[in-house]
């Protein structure tokens, strides 16, 4: 089960990458492609968070 409260840091983290994006003079309507990282305690578990078991 997710922790709420690191959920919402990383939302947080997330919403000020995008305004220092902006900030930077990205363009908000271009395409971007966003590269996701994932851990676990278990190797197995990452596996199963991509939809498939390892």
């Amino acid at each position: 089960m997710a922790n709420p409260e690191l959920l919402e840091e990383q939302r947080e983290e997330t919403r000020l990458i995008f305004e220092e994006l902006l900030e930077d003079g990205s363009d908000p309507d271009a395409l971007y492609t966003i590269e996701h990282h994932l851990s676990a305690g278990r190797f197995r578990n990452v596996g199963k968070s991509r939809g498939r078991s390892l």
